[in-house]
């Protein structure tokens, strides 16, 4: 016996029949109305007719739709003009359309449930595509059913009012900040780390990028509610931990990597130590992903185990991804977009600059990089809340080579730029230039104001 998906025929033809009777020009009704959600065929045309005739500015009434059907060739295919008479013909009140509009959506919402499982099921059985593919093609799925469902949503102003009350409360009352502190004070003030944000890391090869990024993570894991997913497509986990580990003792990672020379047997008890230390921390390490969907797809399910915390996702390098299509810029940057959506959570990927302008020497132009540095289109940069631009002039040997006496200070100059910064500035002469210094060896990251005092001392 073959089942009826789930519908309500009688709710279709209350809702075309009062849009056509008593919705005038309803921006409000319109936005949720979609052809789509109608289950029946000719109800679908009429809405696709009732749509068009109200995108043109027109009334939308009896006569307007019907002319519209016949324009479209499909008035005879829905019933003729009778069945547009008989539809308002049923219409008691317009008072409940919202009401009857959730209805309509909530079954067209158990169909699309319904086909989206038939379809998984086929394509599991056939085993035709890689399971994170279908996986992520499912996600896809239920992202485009959330944005139908966030536009039947409502919040009242007394709702977002009272939302607004309570995060000042929290901030300005209770002094509970939304803000991870890093420890260093040009990061902390200028840009500040918190939840809900893209905030990308650009530079060139042999800047740094990953060790400062270790750097700030080694402050935020002390936090007792951050969680980070590592997708390190770039580096090893074991050599990230190595990195951790220089900090506090310092001793390189690349000594702790040496194999030829076995490290003194203090040392080596403080390296496992800390090793135990660091099973503490909620880190979970991701080579294998190699699709942006595919880490979007992770790192929902690594939020959805952990709520309510500190949830970072960490994309190193982001250039690694495979995604080679014509629009995989494009790409890109719609699904870093629908994770922070999503989750709510802290994502921050790395990248680089182009290699051509750091050949031509552009980047050496006062140490300070544009956006106009970084690989790719402008598409997924947009979407970013914030971003870093880093630089290390020691790098440029004909640039160290201009500042004779002064090689020490160019070897340890790190410039970070504050180019674009959603809720701060950016881009500024000198309140967004943060100058560190920054001994790569052992990733130790100091403001040049801190630095200098100890110097002084």
């Amino acid at each position: 016996m073959e089942m009826i998906p789930p519908q309500s025929i009688t709710t279709e033809e209350a809702v075309l029949g009062a849009l056509m009777l008593e919705m005038q020009n309803n921006e409000e009704v319109m936005a949720m109305l979609k052809p789509e959600l109608f289950y029946k065929t000719a109800h679908q045309i009429i809405m696709t007719a009732i749509t068009n005739v109200y995108d043109r500015g027109s009334a939308v009434d009896i006569i307007t739709v019907t002319q519209e059907l016949e324009q479209m060739g499909q008035l005879e295919d829905i019933g003729g003009p009778y069945y547009i008479v008989q539809l308002t013909s049923k219409v008691a009140t317009s008072a409940n359309i919202q009401s009857h509009i959730l209805i309509i959506f909530e079954k067209y919402l158990l169909r699309e449930l319904i086909n989206m499982s038939e379809e998984t099921l086929k394509y599991a059985f056939a085993q035709s595509i890689f399971p994170l593919d279908l996986v992520s093609q499912i996600q896809e799925r239920l992202d485009d059913i959330a944005v139908s469902v966030e536009i039947l949503k409502e919040e009242s102003t007394v709702s977002a009012v009272d939302s607004a009350k309570e995060q000042f409360n929290k901030t300005h009352v209770e002094n509970i900040s939304n803000y991870y502190a890093t420890g260093f004070t040009g990061i902390d003030n200028v840009i500040g780390i918190c939840r809900n944000e893209i905030l990308l890391f650009g530079g060139p090869a042999g800047a740094g990028k990953t060790r400062f990024l270790i750097a700030i993570m080694d402050k935020l894991v002390t936090y007792p509610d951050v969680s980070i997913h590592w997708f390190n497509f770039e580096d090893s986990k074991e050599k990230i931990i190595r990195c951790f580990a220089a900090i506090h003792l310092l001793i390189s990672e690349e000594l702790l990597r040496e194999k030829k020379k076995k490290l003194p047997k203090e040392d080596a008890e403080r390296y496992l130590a800390y090793l135990e230390q660091f099973k503490q921390y909620d880190i979970v390490f991701v080579e294998e992903p190699k699709y942006i969907k595919q880490v979007g797809s992770l790192f929902t399910a690594f939020c959805k185990k952990r709520p309510g915390r500190m949830n970072i996702c960490i994309i190193d390098n982001i250039m690694l991804l495979e995604d080679n299509t014509a629009d995989r810029d494009d790409i890109i940057g719609k699904e870093l977009s629908k994770i922070r959506i999503r989750t709510k959570g802290l994502i921050l990927p790395v990248h680089h600059y182009n290699d051509e302008q750091q050949e031509k020497g552009q980047l050496r132009l006062g140490y300070r990089p544009r956006l106009v540095h970084l690989k790719g289109r402008e598409s997924y940069r947009r979407v970013c809340t914030q971003i870093l631009l880093i630089n290390k002039p020691g790098n440029y040997a004909d640039l160290v080579a201009e500042y004779k006496g002064l090689e020490e200070i160019m070897k340890y100059m790190y410039i970070i730029d504050v180019a674009k910064n959603r809720d701060g500035v950016a881009n500024e002469d000198s309140s967004t230039l943060i100058r560190m210094w920054a001994n790569l060896d052992f990733l130790h990251f100091k403001d040049i104001e801190d630095a200098s005092n100890e110097l002084s001392l």
